[in-house]
């Protein structure tokens, strides 16, 4: 029978054996875990979950995950992800083991190319008391400025910080040319937004935020930008509009129309000053063809809108709001349009401008920006996604470049497989005397033209799309894709 003096002995032997209850407790625990990704803020829209792993851009796309369009992130068990920019892991990264219920938060909104899933063991421990520092105040740069794709701050957000963003910048960052209708700055930021490429054409300057460009008359209309960061505690300055060129005193032109995708004055809207706009500008500022229904005019403006390219065709000519261009049997026929200031009344006086059909010479379109000094050759690049860019030539679906060398092919539209083109050379191929081109990726047909794969028809005239084509547009049933043509 044990004493009691050795009982005592023992218990003293087990109280440095074991730790104390109050001692913090380091232990390893099973490393398992797993991200799940969603496609809008607060974890809505489609979901993808992935276990440990690295995601590269293919992989992310045959997991269902879309390029550039994760909005909000949740993790379990110990998983722990790094999100990255670009493809391969390259480019601006956000790592965290923490949900993320709107990655607008980190700047890093529909930004994801590629992605790390890893697991850490976790470490369960008291961690010692540590005293609060107080923040010293900083004038350092920190301020942003978020682009929105629709008004009141709604649809696809991107933030960017201080910099330059010409067109394919943008494109990267995945801003599409002409889709920004709001703006919000934070930080002291300012933006100098360009209507066109290469920081060119007129120019809108914010500092606070803007609801809807509509109302700044630049809705749809961004294609290049500068952000700039001042020291916070700046007060902030009143927004700024950059003068037309050219400005006179008694009779300056303010008229404007803004063209609306849908009846009612819904859907996209572009807002067009006086000028001349053909099939190729009305394209780069953003306007689809046949695809307006409804027609504001402000500041004694005045339009005439054409059912054909090249100002052919049925014509209409309005100086006042259209609710719905089916009351006008014109609606989704635009191809090109000319607008004209009308008159503005200064001083009691009312002061006629007359239209000079022959505007200033057009904004340089985004095709410009491509080298032309290769040599000719017999290759075609068709944009067959969306949009095309992302380090390359950017374009709309369906705009086709013709006459191309192979090295032009390699250094310019597919210097990487992520620029949205299709290049090859034409299987078939035709020439009309039309500004389109057409191109079938795959069998086409289904009440259009028949056609194998890459097949090429140049010089489409817009009247025969939709006899043809299918209307051209990307993902209809024929298989055909048309769009701007371009050639040496």
């Amino acid at each position: 029978m044990k004493t009691f003096k050795h009982i005592l002995k023992l218990v003293a032997i087990s109280a440095v054996a074991l730790p104390s209850l109050s001692t913090p407790i380091a232990s390893a625990q099973f490393s398992s875990g797993y991200v799940t990704l969603y496609e809008h803020c607060n974890y809505q829209g489609k979901a993808v979950t992935l276990p440990i792993g690295n995601y590269d851009y293919n992989t992310m796309l045959n997991r269902g995950v879309k390029n550039d369009d994760v909005s909000s992130v949740k993790l379990s068990g110990d998983a722990k992800v790094t999100l990255y920019q670009d493809a391969g892991y390259r480019g601006r990264s956000v790592t965290t083991d923490l949900n993320i219920s709107c990655l607008v938060d980190k700047q890093f909104n529909d930004q994801l190319s590629s992605l790390i899933v890893s697991a850490e063991p976790k470490t369960i421990y008291s961690p010692p008391p540590t005293r609060p520092t107080t923040p010293q105040p900083s004038s350092s740069p920190r301020g942003s400025v978020t682009l929105y794709q629709h008004c009141n701050y709604q649809g696809k957000a991107v933030t960017l910080s201080a910099g330059s963003y010409d067109y394919n910048t943008m494109v990267r960052r995945g801003i599409k040319n002409d889709d920004v209708s709001s703006v919000k700055v934070s930080g002291g930021a300012k933006a100098t937004l360009y209507q066109d490429a290469g920081y060119r054409g007129r120019s809108v300057t914010v500092d606070r935020n803007i609801s809807c460009l509509v109302d700044k008359q630049f809705n749809d209309q961004l294609s290049s930008l500068k952000v700039s960061s001042e020291a916070r505690g700046v007060p902030s300055r009143p927004v700024t509009q950059s003068p037309p060129p050219n400005p006179r005193p008694s009779s300056s032109n303010r008229g404007s129309v803004t063209l609306y995708e849908h009846c009612n004055y819904q859907g996209k809207a572009v807002t067009l000053s006086a000028g001349t706009y053909d099939y190729n500008s009305i394209l780069s500022r953003g306007i689809k063809n046949d695809d307006v229904s409804s027609v504001k005019v402000s500041g004694g403006a005045k339009a005439t809108l054409y059912q054909d390219a090249g100002y052919r065709g049925r014509s209409v000519t309005v100086d006042r709001n259209i609710s719905c261009l089916v009351d006008k049997q014109f609606n989704d026929q635009l191809s090109s349009l000319r607008v004209s200031s009308g008159s503005n009344t200064v001083r009691n006086q009312t002061v006629t401008r007359p239209f000079s059909s022959p505007s200033p010479s057009p904004s340089p379109s985004p095709f410009a920006s491509h080298n032309t000094s290769y040599s000719k050759g017999n290759m075609v690049c068709s944009c067959t996604a969306e949009y095309c860019g992302n380090g390359a030539v950017g374009a709309n679906a369906g705009d086709v470049f013709s006459d191309l060398s192979r090295a032009e092919v390699n250094d310019i539209y597919t210097p990487h497989s992520n620029t949205g083109w299709t290049c090859a050379i034409p299987s078939d191929i035709s020439r009309g005397s039309g500004d389109l081109a057409c191109y079938c990726k795959g069998y086409c047909g289904n009440g259009g033209r028949g056609a194998d794969p890459k097949t090429m028809v140049l010089g489409t005239k817009p009247s025969q799309l939709s006899k043809f084509y299918g209307g051209g547009k990307k993902g209809n049933r024929t298989g055909w894709v048309c769009g701007t043509w371009r050639n040496k």
